[in-house]
């Protein structure tokens, strides 16, 4: 008989619920740690669901960018280098977006909070 297999995503987002209702009635250092796991929690279930796709997302925008084919890390390490030499600097503003772009999205799994407007939690 089959047995049914809970999406990864559901069994990180149960157990990041539990840390959070019990993590209150913790001790200090306990519920601390339980913050911090449930926080570690919440950044694998957002890699999860968006970490692939942004980098597939960023590789091909690099690949584009720098006129050659590669894979992400033969891409990043060929960005840095053209950026200490110089060689990108009269395409400066274009650099500048395209490594904003990549840090916002990696800011949006870590700490999504942190883009948005207004008081944090």
């Amino acid at each position: 008989m089959a047995q049914y297999r809970p999406e990864l995503n559901d069994l990180l987002r149960t157990v990041r619920a539990f840390l959070e209702e019990v993590g209150p009635r913790l001790g200090d250092g306990d519920r601390y740690q339980a913050r911090v796991a449930a926080f570690l929690l919440g950044v694998a279930e957002r890699e999860l669901a968006s970490a692939e796709v942004a980098d597939r997302s960023f590789e091909a925008r690099l690949a584009a960018f720098l006129a050659v084919p590669g894979d992400i890390a033969d891409l990043t390490g060929s960005l840095c280098a053209a950026i200490r030499a110089g060689d990108l600097d009269g395409r400066w503003d274009e650099t500048v977006a395209l490594v904003l772009r990549d840090v916002v999205e990696k800011v949006t799994i870590v700490r999504p909070d942190h883009l948005a407007t207004g008081p944090r939690s």
